[in-house]
This record gives structure tokens, sequence and C-alpha cells, in this order.
């Protein structure tokens, strides 16, 4: 595996336990690092993001909803140029 490829792995790991911390209830695990482990994994949060879209009722009023998920796409928007910042920081001492 190549350097290039491990951050890679890396970056890609760190915006899914990112995600994963987001939920409210944990039911997947990551078993191992190859490709249908990962699969797996993915698949699994796939689900419980979808089953989790179909909620019976919300408190907020759709306006409040909208809002709070605008603000957090743009943290996650941040959060993810400071990862590539860093990234390509590594990469280029390289």
């Amino acid at each position: 595996m190549g350097v290039q490829q491990f951050f890679l792995f890396l970056v890609c790991l760190g915006i899914i336990i990112g995600a994963s911390r987001t939920a409210t209830a944990h039911l997947c695990t990551l078993t191992g690092n190859d490709a249908q482990s990962i699969s797996q994994y993915n698949q699994c949060k796939a689900d419980l993001t979808v089953s989790g879209m179909h909620s019976n009722k919300t408190d907020k009023p759709p306006t409040e909803e909208l809002s709070a998920l605008k603000l957090e796409n743009k943290q996650l928007r941040l959060q993810l140029e400071v990862i590539k910042s860093r990234l390509f920081e590594l990469l280029k001492d390289l």
C-alpha cells in the first residue's frame, strides 16, 4: 500500500468516524480494513440513514430544521477543508 493510498484511507476513515458520531444509535461496526468489511459497514450505515429519514413526526417546524441542517452542512464543509489542507501538507512533505 502506497503512502498516498494510506493517507486517502485515513481521510476516508476519519470521515466515516465523524459521520458515525452524529448517529444516535450506533449499530454498525467496522470489523476489518479490507474492501468487503468496509463495504458491509457502509451498507449498514446507509441502511440506518434511510430508516432514520422516515420518522413519524418532528418537534421542530421545517424552517428551524432547514436552518439547523444548513448550519451542520456549513460546519461539515469547514471540517472537510481542514482535512484537505492537512492532507495536502502531509503529501507536500513527502
